[in-house]
């Protein structure tokens, strides 16, 4: 059974999350979205709708349409995050093998956490992420003497982001705070989280424009603007 030209709109948005948000929030040209969906449409109700029908259907349900029922929460855990940089970070792809844990104990005896200094470590099924200092690169090259990384990323960025607790109970954080950056042109490197703590890796490049954004994002968020 073909569907209506009102359902087929609502269900195109329905598959896609950041259009229904910025229906709501009024950020998308309606009549582009409407040329843009038609032939795709004709295939959901078996027929050619006009571009008006399909205008028409979109206004309904962006008049009815309301920002993600948690955002109220991703505002007040936003507003409560804090932001500092650390800058020459590298990030080491190895090979997981069981001659990769002597070698990390190594590290954190070198490595003055206390002190600031850069020791996280990201597991996979078959590669791991480690992501250090600069300085201590070719210390940790040293003792890899069993093989070769499988890539490493230097003169990196960590933008480290202090978080309320309670962000785990909340959906949509990270994917909020992904969302700026990748809207703004910023590639992210890796990105990493603790219960309390959400590093996400960039380049230097990008490093303050990638912290504008993000300041800018809690500011927002303790003005109470969305």
């Amino acid at each position: 059974m073909k569907n209506s030209v009102p359902g087929a709109v609502e269900g195109y948005i329905a598959k896609t999350p950041m259009l229904e948000e910025f229906l709501a929030k009024g950020w998308i040209n309606q009549s582009a979205l409407a040329r843009d969906m038609v032939s795709w449409m004709e295939q959901e109700t078996g027929e050619v709708p006009t571009t008006q029908s399909v205008i028409m259907a979109i206004k309904r349900f962006s008049e009815s349409a309301e920002p993600q029922a948690y955002d109220r929460d991703i505002q007040r855990i936003i507003s409560g995050c804090s932001i500092n940089l650390r800058s020459g970070v590298a990030d080491i792809a190895v090979e997981k093998t069981e001659n990769i844990y002597p070698v990390l104990q190594e590290m954190s005896k070198k490595i003055d956490t206390k002190r600031g200094e850069v020791l996280s470590v990201l597991q996979g099924t078959s590669e791991m992420a480690v992501i250090i200092d600069e300085r201590y690169v070719y210390d940790f090259l040293d003792m890899l003497k069993w093989g070769t990384p499988l890539k490493i990323e230097k003169d990196l960025v960590e933008l480290h982001i202090l978080v309320p607790s309670d962000f785990w109970d909340t959906p949509g954080i990270i994917y909020h705070i992904t969302k700026q950056l990748t809207m703004s042109g910023i590639n992210i490197i890796d990105i990493l989280s603790i219960t309390t703590e959400i590093s996400v890796l960039v380049g230097k490049p990008d490093a303050a424009n990638a912290f504008e954004v993000l300041n800018r994002m809690i500011e927002n968020a303790r003005n109470g603007q969305q």
